[in-house]
């Protein structure tokens, strides 16, 4: 669901799924939401190399070797994993049926209307990692100095949001064919809440799922 950027490194994320013969099943917490996980190393932010998944896009079913679960705070989803081990299965295609048993249907993402929240406001967060249907979804280049970043303009709930996103294979097409991807009456995004940045926590798009 996620293969993004994080400290010059990735940061991958996604749901576990049961895989026997062939068949995909989901997994659900005690809350009744998807299960999600982010795979990190004994790095000191927990990123993956980049080499090791550049390959990865969203919709790629991975096998790891997990060795134990490793929260740190909000982030609840963290599992510490061999890297060695990764390897990929299949490549699933979603659709709009998929989507809507993985969806979160917070009125906010987060409990939060702003792009980024304080510190002190995370503390009663226990995941950070959500899957939402938003509407009027725009990829767009906005300029920061001399840095084109890429964003996603989309309203979710009657909000409206612009955030970066860190979407690595993503960023990667739409910079080489930019009139490929014009703006949707409806989207369907990994929402991520990062770390710690000078006192706030940001929403990030950290995956753009394809849908067809």
């Amino acid at each position: 669901m996620a293969n993004s950027k994080k400290y010059g490194e990735r940061c991958i994320a996604g749901i576990v799924v049961d895989y026997t013969y062939g068949k995909l099943g989901l997994k659900k917490g005690d809350d009744n939401r998807a299960q999600w996980i982010r795979p990190v190393t004994s790095d000191t932010h927990g990123q993956v190399p980049a080499k090791l998944v550049k390959d990865v896009v969203v919709g790629d079913l991975l096998e790891i070797m997990a060795l134990g679960a490793q929260p740190d705070g909000f982030q609840s989803e963290n599992v510490l994993f061999t890297p060695r081990s990764l390897s990929k299965l299949i490549t699933i295609r979603f659709t709009g049926k998929t989507l809507e048993q993985l969806v979160d249907t917070d009125e906010f993402p987060f409990h939060s209307k702003e792009a980024r929240l304080a510190e002190e406001a995370v503390t009663s967060l226990h995941h950070s990692l959500c899957c939402v249907r938003v509407e009027h979804f725009y990829p767009h280049i906005r300029e920061f100095g001399f840095k084109p970043v890429l964003r996603a303009a989309f309203d979710y709930h009657g909000v409206h949001y612009d955030l970066p996103i860190t979407d690595v294979p993503y960023n990667t097409a739409f910079r080489e064919s930019p009139d490929s991807f014009p703006k949707q009456d409806s989207g369907w995004l990994c929402i991520s809440l990062g770390l710690a940045h000078e006192g706030w926590h940001y929403l990030l798009v950290a995956g753009v799922i394809p849908v067809g």
